[in-house]
């Protein structure tokens, strides 16, 4: 999966260089899935993908994964929870099922409320 980011520029603000747990790099962002057993190399949340680049994760579906929701989000520290709540979030597809996933309709619906 290709995360291309396609955000304005980080504007100078207050509290851009502030500490954890405060709002920074607002348009900086990394994705987070939820629902597949991966090692922490693959689902990286420290990465920061700043505007204008890109970076290609790649997840290969577990067997235990099962029936589990599957969904991504944006988890940079910093800018999380301001794109989670501008939209960045959603389900995803697998497109070639291993056997765990075989015969599975497709439904997907994605809900948020503020």
């Amino acid at each position: 999966m290709l995360v291309d980011n396609r955000l304005g520029p980080n504007a100078p603000a207050p509290g851009s260089g502030a500490p954890l747990a405060t709002h920074r790099a607002a348009n900086s962002t990394n994705l987070h899935v939820h629902g597949l057993y991966q090692a922490a190399d693959r689902d990286n949340t420290f990465i920061a993908i700043d505007p204008g680049a890109s970076h290609a994760y790649r997840y290969k579906v577990h067997p235990s994964t099962g029936s589990s929701l599957l969904w991504y989000h944006a988890h940079l520290e910093g800018s999380s929870e301001l794109q989670l709540r501008g939209g960045m979030a959603g389900g995803f597809v697998v497109e070639q099922p291993e056997a765990a996933f075989r015969g599975w309709a497709e439904h997907l619906l994605v809900a948020q409320a503020f």
